[in-house]
């Protein structure tokens, strides 16, 4: 399945991961604080929590997190980053593999990563392990791709290498895709999506190895990838001004 390739690609760059890919704003994770009314004896789950870039900024405030994540490599970058934290435990395992108490968790999150869960099974098993009116919380960085000409540029090439490499999504289809879902599944209620946007620049050598940690990038071919940037180094001859918008999606078990 083209879901599992795609999710596979992170553990083999988790060097990568780790060093180029953004945070979240401290201020999206109060906001998932205050609407979850979490306390300190919460019990906390984070599904995929890669090198644990989320996850740090909820030991930071001193809850306690327990996180599922298939990825080896990733779980050796995020205890190496969470070392001076005693509450964390990493399960690695699949979040649709993993033996989770039912009826057990107060708050479900997850950093840019939900969307690699199956939702035939992802959805019902989030239900099965809430407390009732516990929360989800999920949330993606998206860059925003504005009508500058350097940016209409830079889409241009992204959209020619999706059409090579088979893939359609769009930069914001994870989350939109997922709330969806949740909607449809009718488990959940107070669901919002708030967008949290964050502005600042990244040298261009930054932004080349940003986006070979886009999973549909880090599969491709040493000679498609190095066309790819070559096409976009081209044109693109100085740092770049960025825009992210952090987009979360939280709701209640009914």
């Amino acid at each position: 399945m083209k879901r599992n390739f795609l999710a596979k690609s992170f553990n083999k760059i988790s060097e990568s991961y780790d060093r180029y890919r953004p945070g979240y704003p401290l201020e999206l994770i109060d906001y998932i604080i205050k609407t979850s009314k979490i306390n300190k004896r919460s019990k906390i789950l984070e599904i995929g929590c890669g090198t644990g870039k989320a996850t740090a900024l909820f030991l930071r405030k001193g809850f306690h997190v327990t996180a599922v994540e298939p990825g080896k490599n990733l779980i050796e970058a995020a205890q190496k980053n969470l070392n001076k934290y005693k509450e964390i435990d990493i399960v690695n395992k699949k979040f649709e593999a993993a033996k989770l108490k039912s009826d057990y968790y107060d708050l479900v999150f997850s950093a840019s990563a939900f969307h690699w869960v199956d939702p035939e099974i992802g959805i019902k098993k989030l239900k099965n392990i809430l407390k009732p009116e516990g929360y989800f919380a999920f949330f993606w960085s998206h860059t925003d791709y504005d009508h500058s000409e350097v940016w209409r540029k830079i889409k241009k090439v992204f959209q020619k290498y999706y059409h090579l490499n088979n893939f359609a999504a769009t930069n914001n289809s994870h989350s939109n895709l997922a709330l969806q879902k949740i909607k449809n599944s009718n488990f959940f209620n107070k669901i919002e999506s708030r967008a949290f946007p964050v502005y600042g620049s990244i040298k261009l050598k930054d932004y080349f190895e940003l986006i070979k940690t886009y999973s549909w990038i880090a599969v491709m071919n040493k000679k498609r990838q190095s066309e790819f940037i070559k096409e976009l180094s081209d044109f693109l001859k100085k740092d770049l001004n960025i825009k992210r918008t952090n987009k979360l999606i939280i709701g209640r078990k009914r």
